[in-house]
């Protein structure tokens, strides 16, 4: 199992890289925004995070690039000189490596629901414990907290 804290092209990577899918459940994500991802083996329990340093800008002569502005002149970095530049640093100037303990509670074991409630406002299923009890009633997050999204009609 994979967790990524970052929904950006980290979180590609590592699901193109390890096979891992959310629809599988062997890929979680955590809302931290951080270059990071923690690899745990399921049969060991053993799990290794790994995130990345900040480093020194592609382009270090560009100030938009230092201060994060964007700069809508400059295009993209060379990725072929990107790759010949990263692949000369040393490891433990890229990546802070290590061993973690992951607690992975029953409902995000990867497999099939193991657990479903419904919605006593709007009737929904909610699978694996995901529903919040307010007052005394079972709801769905959407229902408990306010939707992301707003129903048209």
């Amino acid at each position: 199992m994979v967790y990524v804290e970052i929904d950006r092209c980290m979180a590609d990577a590592v699901q193109a890289i390890t096979g891992k899918t959310m629809g599988h459940r062997t890929l979680k994500y955590k809302d931290y925004g951080k270059f990071a991802a923690t690899f745990v083996d399921m049969a060991t329990g053993k799990a290794v995070r790994i995130s990345a340093l900040e480093g020194p800008r592609v382009n270090e002569d560009d100030e938009s690039e230092k201060s994060g502005e964007s700069n809508e002149n400059s295009g993209r970095p060379d990725m072929k000189d990107m790759v010949e530049k990263l692949s000369k640093v040393p490891e433990e100037e890229l990546l802070v490596i290590e061993e973690v303990k992951v607690d992975i509670p029953p409902q995000d074991i990867p497999g099939f629901p193991k657990y479903r409630a419904y919605c006593e406002k709007c009737g929904d299923r909610v699978l694996d414990h995901r529903e919040v009890i307010v007052e005394g009633k079972t709801l769905c997050k959407a229902c408990a907290e306010g939707p992301y999204y707003q129903k048209i009609g």
